[in-house]
């Protein structure tokens, strides 16, 4: 268009100089659509040249002003300075840490502020001009840490890295990790292999950060497993982890990572020249748009995980035909590919974990449900028989349910449901039981009966909740075994029978809990009221079941103390019995005690007082966390952060 434009104006100058020509070239139709082209390339001309210049003359009024803030932070005093870093205003705060980093006056009470803020205000998201404060308040920070290693601050590092997880704010997790690490290895592990595993290449990256800072032999292996990662980022990041590390290369191997058992073949050379190229940014997904156009093809869809495994792949997809969503992309290389797609998405869902929120497991039972019954049946089979996939195997025995009448079908089910309990497969058993009782498999119901009828174990007790649960959806719960399962608060049985049913009372049920309420062993006391209330929400106002809670031991009627809450009773009335539970550090008390403080929370202000007395209490990083992150959510996000100049 600018060639054009000048060869146009060119001619109008040269046109309109001669007699007449002013008017000759107004007048000339031929000519129309070459002026509107003509002006329309220096309209855009102009306005560019006029972005350009406000650009240029915004980036040296940033520059001037950065320089008078980092000499005005020079000239401050350092009380003034630790001041500064507990401002609302995040480059105040980042410029008051990198001058006190210089001076080396960084304290102790600084990072555990730092650490505890971060609890309740995330740090806020950052355009490329306020990126360089960012890097300079996590690496001051960090390196304060490294120095340092205040193990004292490992327990607050441990619940802000707990609270930023299940909040998605990935980057305040990522630098808790990394600083505990570094002040607590042994205490970081388990953290780093989570993420280590995770489905998402970023967390990967992220994890790879904080292996950098444990003892050389803790970071080896992990190393090591990270440079045989799918994403290549993960690999990259790996080898040059270990370098600055050790000081020496791990070899990269270009089909490191590749699911070759896809292929079933050496790889092509096109295959090859292809890998680079779907690793890239750039054009892969155009690239991926021909892989899809492939279909059946193995080398296309083994491609394809190889791009899939990478989260900038996925984030930066074009509003194209390509699929837009995990779930999405599974169904469609199921659809596309046959088994060799299901085998692809098996693939991603064995990446992660089933608690991972980046995992690919639940798209399998996705994947399968797009398949032709008979194929999809024996993918099921295969899964489940391998125990390839265990978050999934309850999903993918539920779509047996779903499957059209059978008598095969039932009699491969009814059989897998027994030879699964014999052999101790509970897991698998689990999985099917729900399909077989709601199909009407008479075998499998009189099966799941005997199973209940059996004392619990801990190996059992999940199979046996499953079976009362699946029995009592079709109305075959065996009502002598409730009775006697209702009979012993004590036994094994009542758990399960707590845990695997919901249905109302018999006339049998409720004399024996109530026989149960009278008795002295309040722990069996308690218990029957837990069901008597669960079943007849009514016997709240049973005085009685008040009397129950007070008498009991606080570790025994914590639960009850949370039905209690719920139906009404005033929690100044009921939490002064368990309040010695807030200064317990058993792991056990953190669940019932977080259903007590998500219950205040959802009921302020009037818990506010006791959400404040529990959380200067418990040692319990878990509970302390929920509160401060619950009290503080009115300004739990950026919006807590006063408004940069950046941008405005």
């Amino acid at each position: 268009m600018a060639n054009r434009g000048f060869a146009v104006g060119r001619a109008l100058v040269i046109a309109t100089a001669a007699p007449g020509g002013y008017d000759r070239v107004m007048g000339n139709d031929e000519l129309d659509q070459s002026l509107i082209a003509y002006f329309a390339w220096r309209t855009a001309d102009d306005i560019l040249a006029q972005h350009y210049v406000r650009a240029f003359e915004a980036h040296q009024e940033a520059t001037a002003r950065r320089a008078e803030a980092e000499q005005a932070f020079a000239d401050m005093s350092s009380e003034l300075l630790h001041l500064a870093i507990r401002t609302r205003k995040f480059s105040t705060r980042a410029r008051a840490i990198e001058e006190l980093s210089r001076r080396g006056e960084l304290t102790y009470d600084d990072l555990e502020f730092i650490t505890r803020d971060m609890i309740v205000h995330p740090l806020p998201e950052f355009d490329e001009d306020a990126e360089d404060l960012e890097g300079a308040y996590r690496c001051e920070t960090m390196s304060w840490l490294t120095q340092n290693r205040p193990a004292d601050l490992a327990p607050l590092l441990e619940q802000l890295f707990g609270v930023a997880s299940r909040q998605g704010f990935d980057k305040d997790a990522a630098w808790a990790l990394e600083a505990l690490a570094a002040i607590a290895p042994d205490r970081a592990v388990d953290r780093i292999d989570s993420w280590l595993a995770s489905s998402s290449s970023t967390r990967r990256v992220q994890a790879l950060c904080a292996v950098e800072h444990l003892p050389l032999k803790l970071a080896e292996p992990r190393v090591r497993s990270a440079v045989c990662d799918p994403a290549w980022r993960v690999r990259l990041d790996a080898f040059l982890c270990w370098d600055r590390m050790a000081g020496e290369s791990l070899e990269l191997n270009e089909l490191t990572g590749v699911n070759l058992e896809l292929l079933r073949e050496p790889p092509s050379r096109t295959f090859l020249a292809r890998l680079p190229s779907i690793r890239r940014k750039r054009n892969r997904h155009a690239l991926a748009a021909q892989l899809l156009a492939e279909a059946p093809d193995r080398e296309a869809v083994c491609l394809l995980i190889v791009a899939l495994q990478d989260d900038t792949f996925l984030q930066d997809l074009p509003l194209t035909d390509l699929p837009q969503s995990r779930e999405e992309w599974a169904e469609t290389l199921a659809i596309r590919f046959g088994d060799a797609g299901v085998e692809a998405v098996c693939a991603l869902a064995r990446t992660g974990s089933p608690e991972d929120e980046f995992q690919w497991c639940d798209t399998v039972v996705a994947a399968i449900g797009q398949l032709d019954e008979a194929t999809a049946q024996t993918w099921i089979w295969r899964l489940l028989l391998s125990g390839s996939l265990p978050g999934q195997a309850n999903a993918l025995g539920d779509l047996l349910e779903l499957m059209a009448p059978s008598e095969a079908l039932d009699a491969t089910l009814a059989e897998q449901f027994a030879v699964a309990i014999g052999t101790g497969e509970y897991r698998l058993a689990s999985a099917l039981v729900h399909a077989g009782v709601r199909r009407g498999i008479e075998a499998v119901m009189d099966r799941a009966q005997r199973m209940l009828d059996r004392e619990p174990t801990e190996d059992t007790f999940q199979l046996q909740i499953d079976c009362a649960k699946a029995l009592e959806s079709v109305g075959r719960l065996d009502d002598a075994w409730l009775v006697s399962a209702m009979s012993d608060p004590g036994a094994q049985a009542f758990k399960v029978l707590l845990a695997g049913t919901v249905g109302k009372l018999t006339g049998a049920g409720r004399r024996v809990l109530e026989r149960q309420l009278a008795s002295t062993d309040f722990e069996m006391a308690v218990l029957a009221a837990m069901l008597l209330i669960d079943r007849d929400p009514s016997e709240v106002t049973n005085p009685r079941i008040r009397e129950i809670h007070d008498q009991a031991a606080p570790e025994q009627s914590i639960d009850l103390t949370y039905d209690l809450l719920k139906a009404g009773h005033p929690p100044a009335e009921l939490l002064p019995h368990v309040e010695p539970l807030f200064d317990s550090d058993d792991e056990e008390v953190a669940e019932p005690l977080q259903s007590i403080v998500d219950f205040l929370l959802e009921h302020r202000p009037d818990g506010d007082e006791w959400l404040e007395r529990i959380a200067s209490r418990t040692p319990l990083a878990v509970v302390s966390g929920a509160i401060e992150s619950g009290l503080h959510s009115s300004d739990h996000d950026v919006d807590f952060w006063e408004e940069e100049e950046w941008a405005r």
